[in-house]
């Protein structure tokens, strides 16, 4: 079976991780929307203060959620091989680096959008094509990561090795994160964020967005588990990833 064959098949199995994940990404994706809405329009800037304390606590909270359910989904797709206590240290050992990675897509859309309300094209356009690079790459990094574990480790470089071993199987999962972004730009652009009738369309949409996450995730979980098979099979040693 191919990656998507399987991990479809891992999310059959593992429906209610994915179901808890898909309603907490959309409780707190409608949190921070209602709280923007309720200070559009203000003036001040206790505003911008406002927005970018409603984004860290944003990014924070899915940061945690993506340490503990995609923690849940990577141990039951590889058991017993990868291992990961309970929540507590799945937190520990994961929210960091999800942390890292949504502050810099966070950080990446603000001066992207900033770029284009003043005008600066030329700047826009490069951005564009950056946020569409972390879009294509956003799970699969984070999942490389996850997998070394590279906050015991400390060993970065290596992490990143299957992606390039194994290229042909990622980029499937590069594209549905390109898909992905692609749909959240026509919601932007085809959806009013300043209504209520707005907010509830796209609250409607974060669900299948937020499980196409975990499906993209046990998609690379699975690329990575072929890779370690690969090179222990290169190295005649089942045990050594």
């Amino acid at each position: 079976m191919t990656p998507f064959q399987s991990a479809v098949n891992d999310l059959k199995l593992q429906w209610r991780e994915v179901a808890g994940y898909a309603v907490a990404v959309v409780a707190a994706q409608s949190l921070f929307r209602a709280a923007d809405l309720a200070i559009h329009g203000g003036e001040g800037a206790w505003v911008s203060v406002v927005r970018f304390l409603a984004l860290c606590m944003l990014a924070a909270a899915v940061s945690s959620l993506q340490a503990v359910f995609f923690t849940k989904l990577g141990k039951r797709i590889d058991y017993p091989v990868w291992r990961c206590g309970d929540a507590g240290e799945a937190l520990r050992r994961f929210f960091s680096l999800w942390l890292i990675l949504n502050l810099v897509v966070l950080a990446t859309v603000s001066f992207h959008l900033r770029a284009m309300v003043s005008g600066a094209s030329d700047l826009a356009v490069t951005l564009e094509f950056l946020i569409m690079a972390m879009a294509a790459l956003y799970i699969p990094l984070g999942a490389c990561l996850m997998r070394r574990d590279v906050s015991a480790s400390g060993d970065a470089a290596s992490a990143f090795l299957p992606l390039l071993r194994q290229l042909r199987l990622v980029f499937p999962v590069m594209l549905l994160g390109i898909a992905q972004l692609f749909l959240l730009r026509v919601l932007q652009f085809a959806v009013p964020m300043d209504t209520v009738r707005g907010l509830l369309l796209v609250t409607a949409a974060d669900a299948p967005l937020a499980a196409l996450d975990c499906l993209m995730f046990a998609m690379m979980w699975r690329v990575l588990m072929h890779d370690r098979e690969a090179s222990a099979a290169a190295e005649g040693s089942p045990f050594d990833f």
